[in-house]
């Protein structure tokens, strides 16, 4: 395919007046390889799509998935699709529906190009923060993974010194960290797994012994939730596939089992981490938003003295590969 860029994309994770703009700035067309391009989203429809984006969009269902209602991964004609891509001589964005690449059929597709020696690389989404005088952007965590951010190890480490989403942002300055409502069953299971459950239980001092629902509401009273736990500095963010050396290098211990470090992921490098003692109650909304420096006034005075884990913790091999899910995703 000469020298063209093959993005991949899931619509998911995008408006479209943003995925357009995002083809005309890079030349590209957009292929939907969706097996039908229907969607109960109405402006992710072909009839919409056709008319909004013109020439920057173009349906290729012969690298759709046969059995995207459920079922293995089946491309329907992968080799008719690769004839129709090698007409174009634009860049190219191939683009699903789904929020995650690495357990949509996208990836099965680009991994398929991969071997023909066609190289591709997921098109993630900007998400820039307001920046306003007198307020500091929020970023949003469910719990533990708001509380982990905070905690520190032994080695003065925090225990999750990245946060892992499927879009990036050129922000880089000081973030207000939130702990929303959320505590589902997923979450729940989570905690009862490890690393999940000694990491909570050393720094929440709970008895080796509890049972499991008991353990669960000691979680529960034991961490606050929908408040700002603390303060960081959004320092730099990382492809997900070059994530090994910064992990080494600022990671805590179980870093990459307090992320979701799939296929066309981030990280954001979060330091200057401040705990507060004693957290501030907002009213969350989704994606980013703002609150007054104000409301933090006098947390300086309650900063938390740095806490480490009251029990021992052995070591805990992590495997997590591609579509292993963390899910920490606030964003529509």
């Amino acid at each position: 395919m000469g020298r063209r860029r093959i993005y991949t994309t899931g619509y998911a994770n995008w408006t479209l007046e943003g995925l357009l703009q995002a083809a005309k700035d890079l030349n590209a067309v957009i292929i939907d390889i969706r097996l039908e391009a229907a969607s109960s989203r109405t402006e992710w429809n072909y009839a919409n799509l056709a008319r909004v984006c013109r020439s920057h969009y173009y349906h290729v269902p012969a690298l759709g998935n046969l059995n995207y209602k459920g079922g293995p991964i089946e491309i329907a004609d992968f080799s008719r699709g690769v004839r129709v891509l090698t007409e174009f001589s634009q860049d190219l964005i191939l683009m699903c529906g789904c929020r995650d690449l690495g357990t949509c059929h996208r990836f099965v597709v680009a991994e398929r190009l991969r071997s023909l020696g066609i190289e591709s690389e997921e098109l993630m989404r900007t998400m820039n923060p307001s920046v306003r005088d007198g307020e500091i952007p929020v970023l949003s965590l469910w719990q533990p993974w708001a509380q982990f951010v905070v905690l520190s190890e032994e080695n003065g480490r925090h225990e999750k010194a990245f946060e892992t989403r499927h879009w990036i942002t050129t922000y880089r300055g000081p973030v207000a960290v939130y702990a929303t409502l959320k505590w589902d069953r997923e979450i729940k299971d989570y905690c009862l797994s490890e690393p999940f459950r000694s990491v909570l239980s050393g720094h929440l001092g709970i008895p080796s012994g509890y049972a499991d629902d008991e353990f669960l509401k000691a979680v529960r009273s034991g961490l606050p939730f929908g408040r700002i736990v603390g303060t960081a500095r959004i320092a730099d963010v990382v492809p997900s596939e070059a994530a090994d050396g910064p992990i080494a290098e600022f990671g805590g211990r179980y870093e990459r089992a307090f992320g979701n470090y799939g296929p066309g992921r981030a990280g954001f490098l979060l330091t200057d981490v401040v705990r507060f003692a004693e957290p501030v109650t907002i009213k969350g909304q989704q994606g980013w938003f703002n609150v007054p420096v104000s409301v933090l006034d006098g947390t300086a005075s309650h900063i938390a003295p740095v806490t480490v884990p009251t029990t021992d913790m052995a070591p805990i091999t992590d495997s997590n590969g591609p579509g292993h899910a963390v899910q920490m995703d606030l964003f529509g």
